[in-house]
Formats: structure tokens, C-alpha cells, sequence
């Protein structure tokens, strides 16, 4: 993510979202103008254009040379060049859509249920895409760890994989690939997963069945954190049915305990889903023993605030 970009500032954040949202910055990456052109060339305000495009060029996401803005060379590597390691503008839609939702904490606290809300399409893609965005810089290494547990793997179940990073990686190891996840949820991203490495496909809810396998590896990327202990054993004993004899689990997640994101991701689960939480090196080890697993390592994935953890199911 863009050095430049202050995240954890309420303001600058719902602004560089709107900007976003309202394709400033890439409007003034193809061609720089003043407010007056730009509110003309994409039919908003003109005043508040301007009041936007100064705050903006406060901040450095926008410069301004000779009267006329354009996009700075960080924000256009976050917003708008797709080819860019650093682009990520659905993370930052994302959060501004989480920030939201942190606003019903203390009704949510009196209560104890989360606050009812629509999720709209436009929301779940925002929500897909982001996953993406965060998972981009580190889906070689991780996937590189799980084969090097297992080396002879032949084929994957990547479960609530939609966003389909992790099973790209997969499949540039001539792995089969298989995707599985809720149907609205492939509908976003399948067939823009389409040009990438071959995958199949799958829908379901792995809170009720998953594909049977036998797989030799399971994959699971920010899962666990949605729900409460019930229905993770749950899930893993279904994951554990459906490998092959000494197949692999692997889960990414934020640990509490070890990863330095997990109280304050915990949070964010308890204003957007009724069980979730962050839970401890502990409470994976007693799951997965529970579930039929041995030989389970946790270790830090490098500068992203969560873990990976691996088990094999015996042979």
C-alpha cells in the first residue's frame, strides 16, 4: 500500500475512498486538468470538485502544476495502474465499508447481535476484490510453504477461495485446482479467473458439506475468524474427511496471541458476523487435535500480521 497514504486516518481514509469511488484519480492519471475541466468532464459539482481536489493536494495524492491536478506517482500505483504490486483501491473500499460498520459498536455491545444490514452487489464485490488486494504480495510464499510440506501434492481444494489468488498459485504448480465457494460469490470472479492457469469450480456452503475428495491439500484463507469454535471443529472435520491419507490442511488467519492485528480484527468480526472472533495458537491446536490432525506448526507469514498454520492428517 502506498507509503503516502495514512490509513489509520478517519479523514484521509473516507477521502482517498470517495476519490476512488468517483475514478478521480484515474481520470487525472489519463489527463491532468483544473476543477472547473475535470467537474465538466465527469458531470459533478464544481464546488465540490474543488473544495476535494485541495484537500487532496494537502495530503500529496494529487499535484498541481501550472493550475491543472494530477495524480500522484504513489496513489497511481495504489488507484489506478493494475500492474502495480501496490494496487489495491477495493482494500481501501473495503475499509472505508468497515469503518461504517465500526460505528455500531455500541449498539452492538447493549445488544450483543450484530447490526442487520444489506449487502448490497456492489458491496460484495468490494469485499471479494479486497481479499485479492491483500492477499497478492504473499500468495507465492505462502503456497510455496504448503508444498514444501507437501511436495508430492496433486491436487487442492482452495474452500471460500472465490477470489481465486490463492488457487492461481496453486495451479501454476500444475496442481488441480479446485475452487469452492457460495455461488454469488464465484458469480463475481469466475469469469475473470477465466484467462489465468486452468481451475475447476465448485459452489456450496462449507458450513454444511464440502466436495469429498480425496484432496491433498486443503486450503483455508480467512475463514476461521468469521465463526466460533462449534462451527470451526465442524469445518475441519469435514476438511479432514475429505484428504487423502497424509494430505495437508493449511490455514491462514490472524492468531491472537502472535499476531499483532488480532484485538483490534476482532473487533471488526464482532460488528459484522454473530460468533466470529480472532483465536489463539490454543484454540487451533485443540480444533485440529479434536479433528483428527498431527504434526501442526504455526509460523508468521512475513509483514502481513497473520499466521499460517499446517497439519497433516495421518497416514
Amino acid at each position: 500500500m502506498a507509503e503516502s497514504l495514512n490509513i489509520h486516518d478517519w479523514q484521509e481514509l473516507l477521502l482517498v475512498a470517495a476519490a476512488i469511488e468517483l475514478d478521480i484519480f484515474r481520470e487525472l492519471a489519463q489527463r491532468p486538468a483544473d476543477a472547473g475541466e475535470l467537474a465538466r468532464r465527469l458531470d459533478y459539482d464544481s464546488r465540490s470538485v474543488r473544495i476535494v481536489l485541495a484537500a487532496l493536494e494537502d495530503l500529496g495524492h494529487v499535484e498541481k502544476k501550472k493550475g491543472r491536478y494530477r495524480t500522484s506517482a504513489q496513489i497511481r500505483s495504489l488507484a489506478v495502474d493494475q500492474e502495480s504490486p501496490d494496487y489495491a483501491p477495493y482494500s481501501i473500499l473495503h475499509r472505508r465499508n468497515l469503518a461504517e460498520r465500526w460505528l455500531t459498536i455500541p449498539e452492538v455491545v447493549r445488544s450483543g447481535k450484530q447490526v442487520e444490514r444489506a449487502y448490497t452487489k456492489e458491496r460484495r464485490m468490494v469485499f471479494v476484490h479486497s481479499m485479492n488486494d491483500v492477499s497478492r504480495r504473499f500468495a507465492g510464499a505462502i503456497v510455496n510453504r504448503c508444498l514444501r510440506r507437501a511436495p508430492d501434492a496433486r491436487s487442492v481444494i482452495d474452500i471460500g477461495g472465490g477470489p481465486g489468488i490463492y488457487g492461481r498459485e496453486f495451479a501454476k504448480h500444475c496442481l488441480k485446482v479446485t475452487i469452492y465457494d457460495r455461488p454469488e460469490v464465484l458469480k463475481i470472479t469466475q469469469s475473470e479467473l477465466s484467462d489465468g492457469p486452468e481451475l475447476n469450480f465448485a459452489s456450496g456452503d462449507f458450513n454444511q458439506k464440502i466436495p469429498a475428495g480425496p484432496f491433498d491439500v486443503a486450503f483455508m484463507s480467512n475463514i476461521f475468524h468469521i465463526y466460533g469454535p462449534e462451527e470451526n471443529l465442524k469445518l475441519l472435520r469435514r476438511v479432514h474427511a475429505s484428504l487423502a491419507p497424509g494430505g495437508i490442511a493449511a490455514i491462514v488467519d490472524s492468531v491472537r496471541g502472535l499476531s499483532p492485528r488480532a484485538p483490534l480484527f476482532a473487533v471488526t468480526m464482532l460488528v459484522n458476523t454473530d460468533t466470529g472472533d480472532t483465536w489463539t495458537e490454543d484454540d487451533y491446536l485443540g480444533w485440529l487435535r479434536k479433528a483428527g490432525f498431527e504434526n501442526i506448526s504455526i509460523e508468521d507469514v512475513q509483514d502481513n500480521g497473520r499466521q499460517l498454520i499446517l497439519a497433516n492428517k495421518a497416514r
